[in-house]
């Protein structure tokens, strides 16, 4: 007497004549599938419902999980030419800054220049001879 070895992801329970692979369960429509399910044992048709619902779950999170990583992935390279844009506008900043400082300093140089001294001396002169 041959015993049949099932696989414990494979359809365990199910007749041999009644085996569907993975593939074929998810590619039916779902007028295929209640098709078929209708021809079927109670056990079975749950079964094959359950191993469906299971697969389309594992489908959905895998293409969650390429999502995420695909936006981490985005938001990294992102992030990274934010931080070199940031180094860069400092850089700028940082030049302009100076360069406001060297104007800055001109214009304090050339008001000493135009602006005529005034000393308390020629002050005092100018008062005593008005005396």
């Amino acid at each position: 007497m041959a015993s049949i070895k099932h696989d414990m992801n494979d359809n365990y329970g199910l007749e041999e004549s009644l085996q569907i692979d993975d593939q074929q369960i998810m590619s039916m429509s779902v007028k295929e599938l209640n098709t078929l399910l209708k021809s079927m044992k109670p056990n079975d048709a749950a079964h094959i419902k359950r191993r469906r619902r299971i697969l389309k779950n594992k489908g959905y999170a895998a293409s969650s999980r390429n999502r995420q990583t695909s936006l981490v992935g985005n938001l990294s390279v992102e992030r990274s030419q934010l931080v070199k844009q940031i180094n860069q506008l400092r850089g700028d900043n940082e030049t302009l800054s100076q360069e406001l400082r060297g104007w800055k300093q001109r214009y304090s140089d050339l008001q000493l220049l135009t602006t005529p001294p005034t000393s308390t001396a020629s002050q005092n002169t100018t008062t005593e001879s008005s005396k």
